[in-house]
């Protein structure tokens, strides 16, 4: 436009040098004084910024309040003082009725701003209808470039534009890192957040965006997870041990276990995957980057891999790996180890653990089961629509919707309400719906497919040929709870009780409100020293 070519000719500097910057009104709870600020710490903190960036800010409304007057004349003492310190160069402060002719400001001379902004830095103590951000990422598609969102959480629409980059204007240090984080940011990451964005701006209108914040401010704030972390496990059954029902589970005595483990001859190893022999703080940052782990699969560390190895190779065990992932991404992570069972989505598929060459074999459904897909997926992606973030996974046997992505209390909330929908909509119809906070992800899954069967299955089919003197079975999640449950009632059953006596070893990782555990560890990690110790025949 006219105007951005005027401005660009007026600011020569703007050229050679990544634009940061914004448009904000002449108020205090605009933030523009904690903007100005951390460019300063930014330029006197990270050295290597100063001949490449410049701030380019615009703010409007002076003359029209004693507080805007104000508001100018600490923006103009702050600019003075980083131009003195770094360079003319770095920073252009203009405003409308001063700088920029009050005639000439309108929306397109708005947008030629944001055509020139690199990185939109948005700094407000409090604000709610913001409308600006929407449009910076419009402008930036429509000029086919890339450019950052970097929006303050107190900001309307900091829980919908899920692509920015958050910050608390409160919190300088934190502000500058992260104005940091967003310069240095690899083109790929920037235009895959802003088309993250781009597709809830387009697909939504200020009316329904409105709506969810309207309904975000009613709900309750969720504290289904948080509290469940400083609680200790409770036992969901008595045990020989001494617990009982309602009291704190013990911790896993490893050495105890280990020993054990070598006195046996027939010994049966149930292990998850994600949570249980990969963290699952890395499980989540892994779905955030890749929103799906097809094509990108994440494996288990290679000491695990390595434990996993010898311990298959052994003659007296029979190891399987259970988890909701699919056949495909479990065969890519685990299948080139000799002698491992594995079972995907939950047991809906199956590999036994016979050397050589291995085929998925699969449950029959039933009639009324046959049909779930298209029941379930408008439902779902009307809820993916409503919820930016939010995206769908299908596997074989479910349909997962996932809300990493998204804001977390929305996301939970949304996730909460598809839950509800899906429960109506799949009565008496042979599906489950289940909603897992710590994951992130509603499942729509067919009935009858769970650990549990596949556990007490491989369970019953290696008892067949000898008995088993001692079983391992550790997990992490809701779905494991159905293998540790079946696991315990399948050894407490005649037939087995008299050959494992006291053998069994049921395993929680991480805090739960409650579990069908014996015992319980803290982490992953120790999970991967119990796995050593009895790869390396240690009791220690």
């Amino acid at each position: 436009t006219q105007f951005e070519t005027q401005l660009r000719s007026s600011l020569p500097a703007l050229g050679d040098r990544i634009v940061i910057g914004g448009v904000e009104k002449l108020s205090e709870l605009q933030g523009t004084t904690l903007k100005l600020r951390a460019y300063e710490e930014l330029l006197k903190n990270y050295p290597m910024w100063r001949s490449r960036v410049t701030l380019l800010q615009v703010c409007f409304g002076a003359g029209k309040s004693e507080m805007a007057d104000e508001q100018s004349v600490e923006h103009r003492r702050i600019v003075a003082r980083i131009r003195n310190a770094f360079g003319a160069e770095t920073v252009h402060y203009l405003e409308v009725g001063t700088e920029i002719e009050r005639d000439e400001w309108c929306v397109n001379a708005r947008l030629a701003v944001f055509r020139m902004l690199d990185v939109f830095l948005n700094t407000a103590m409090k604000d709610g209808l913001n409308l600006l951000p929407f449009e910076y990422v419009l402008t930036k598609m429509e000029q086919n470039k890339n450019g950052v969102v970097v929006l303050s959480e107190f900001v309307g629409c900091s829980h919908v534009l899920n692509g920015g980059v958050r910050v608390n204007p409160f919190n300088l240090e934190h502000v500058v890192e992260q104005i940091d984080t967003a310069l240095a940011m690899p083109p790929n990451e920037r235009a895959a957040r802003l088309a993250k964005d781009y597709k809830f701006v387009s697909e939504n209108t200020t009316t329904s965006w409105l709506h969810v914040a309207v309904q975000d401010m009613r709900r309750v704030r969720s504290t289904t997870i948080h509290d469940d972390a400083q609680r200790p496990t409770l036992a969901l059954a008595s045990w020989p041990a001494g617990v009982k029902v309602g009291q704190p589970l013990p911790a896993l005595s490893v050495s105890a276990m280990a020993r054990c483990y070598r006195q046996c001859s027939r010994r049966l190893i149930l292990l998850g995957l994600d949570g249980t022999l990969i963290q699952q703080e890395k499980v989540i940052a892994y779905l955030k980057n890749f929103q799906d782990f097809q094509g990108h699969s994440l494996s288990p560390p290679p000491a695990a891999l390595h434990c996993l190895r010898a311990l298959a190779a052994d003659p007296l065990n029979t190891v399987y790996v259970i988890s909701g992932r699919s056949a495909l991404d479990m065969e890519a992570c685990l299948g080139d180890i000799e002698g491992l069972g594995l079972a995907a989505e939950l047991g809906f598929l199956q590999m036994a653990p016979q050397r050589g060459s291995r085929k998925w074999t699969q449950r029959e459904l039933t009639g009324e089961q046959a049909c779930w897909r298209q029941l379930a997926r408008p439902v779902l992606e009307e809820f993916a629509r409503r919820t930016n973030g939010a995206y769908i996974r299908w596997l074989d046997s479910a349909a997962l919707w996932c809300y990493q992505n998204a804001d977390p209390d929305f996301g939970r909330f949304q996730a909460g309400k598809l839950t509800a929908a899906l429960r109506t909509k799949f009565t008496d119809a042979g599906v489950t719906v289940c909603h897992s906070p710590v994951k992130g992800q509603v499942e729509v899954r067919i009935a009858g497919v769970n650990k549990g069967v596949v556990a007490d299955d491989v369970f019953c089919s290696v008892a067949a040929t000898a008995p088993v003197d001692f079983v391992l079975a550790i997990g992490d999640d809701d779905e494991d709870e159905f293998m540790l449950s079946a696991v315990t009632a399948r050894a407490a059953s005649a037939p087995m009780r008299g050959s494992i006596r006291d053998c069994l070893y049921t395993v929680t990782v991480g805090h739960k409100a409650a579990s069908h555990a014996q015992y319980t560890v803290e982490h992953s990690r120790e999970v991967l020293r119990l796995l050593e110790m009895l790869r390396d025949g240690r009791g220690d």
